[in-house]
């Protein structure tokens, strides 16, 4: 693999610092002995007290989770930082600095103008704490400066030195993407045993890790494009069919399983590869001579390959569109992918030559 790969990648640093509402607890905040008691759980917990509720910094923690999910969907674990394939990064920087102005905007007129008045109103909540709570109040610009969004983009150019050269971290990263792929995989698996049966929109969890798989394909494509296909096979499975059956669940299983393996995913890719080349090797062998037409007619076997594989469906009949899982934890779980991210990924894998 050439060093070459890492023009195709820019690397995103993202930092979202975060203002914790708690300072440390101290042995005057006990009340111990005869007619002692321990400040509340709501008030401390875990060598911590708080200064705050944790309410006005929920939509702070939403948006960075956000900025967490975008990054895992679309990058890699690279130097410390996240690897982007170098056509999305203009989408990328755009989302995410949408999510960085709606943290700024958030903190600087929800959060920092209220800052005081927040902390005053929930001493007042416990009247026996409250004086020791007073001892230590943040002030606005303190509170500002815990709470930062930071994002720059970088692109590698690898560095005339011997020592530490990037040509061996470049040959590792189709072995980081299998690693990203087994820890989103593993969350699968726990969501499988945690849910039992399955319904039809576990499609797009799949499809996000497939689209992730592909657009990364150039790292190793020999490996990854029969894993891409394996996917692709399972996915139109569960398009087309009208409810999840025992078999077809039983397919998504084995699947995921494979998928949150790192070293099934890379047996499966070297052995359909060694397949596909071998089987080009036997299509270069001359034919032997024509044969007379044996009186009985034989059936005839149609072997097809990956890429003539019904396409994947991308909408569902409106009689089969499910209704959303109930649980709200679970709507970034079961996204659609969006056609932007469906027509990229078409795009990077027609150069591919998938």
């Amino acid at each position: 693999m050439s060093t070459n790969i890492l023009e195709n990648i820019d690397v995103f640093a993202v930092e979202v610092n975060i203002w914790s509402g708690e300072v440390v607890l101290r042995k005057t905040d006990f009340n111990l002995g005869i007619g002692g008691e321990l400040p509340p759980p709501k008030l401390a917990s875990l060598g911590t007290k708080r200064l705050i509720a944790r309410e006005p910094l929920q939509r702070l923690h939403k948006i960075r989770s956000q900025v967490d999910d975008l990054l895992r969907v679309n990058s890699i674990n690279l130097l410390k930082a996240r690897g982007v394939f170098h056509k999305d990064t203009a989408r990328l920087k755009e989302q995410i600095d949408k999510l960085r102005d709606e943290f700024v905007e958030h903190r600087d007129t929800e959060l920092i103008p209220n800052v005081s008045q927040l902390q005053r109103a929930w001493r007042r909540q416990f009247p026996e704490y409250e004086d020791k709570l007073a001892e230590r109040e943040f002030s606005p610009e303190e509170v500002r400066k815990r709470c930062d969004f930071q994002c720059t983009i970088h692109q590698i150019r690898e560095s005339a030195r011997e020592e530490g050269s990037l040509g061996e971290r470049v040959k590792t990263l189709d072995e980081d993407l299998l690693i990203d792929i087994a820890d989103e995989a593993e969350k699968l698996l726990d969501y499988i045993l945690k849910q039992g049966n399955l319904t039809r929109k576990f499609a797009n969890p799949l499809k996000r890790l497939r689209l992730k798989l592909a657009k990364f394909a150039f790292f190793n494509e020999a490996m990854i494009q029969p894993i891409v296909a394996a996917m692709d096979k399972v996915i139109d499975k569960i398009m087309l069919a009208k409810r999840m059956t025992d078999a077809l669940q039983a397919e998504v299983v084995a699947l995921v399983q494979m998928l949150a393996d790192p070293d099934r995913m890379r047996k499966h890719g070297g052995q359909l590869a060694s397949v596909i080349s071998s089987q080009q090797i036997i299509t270069n062998v001359p034919s032997p001579a024509p044969q007379p037409a044996p009186a009985v007619v034989q059936s005839e076997i149609v072997i097809t390959s990956p890429a003539e594989e019904p396409p994947l469906v991308e909408e569902l009949p409106e009689d089969l569109v499910e209704d959303p899982p109930a649980d709200q934890e679970e709507e970034a779980f079961f996204a659609e992918v969006t056609e932007q991210e469906i027509a990229l990924a078409t795009v990077q894998e027609e150069c591919l030559g998938f």
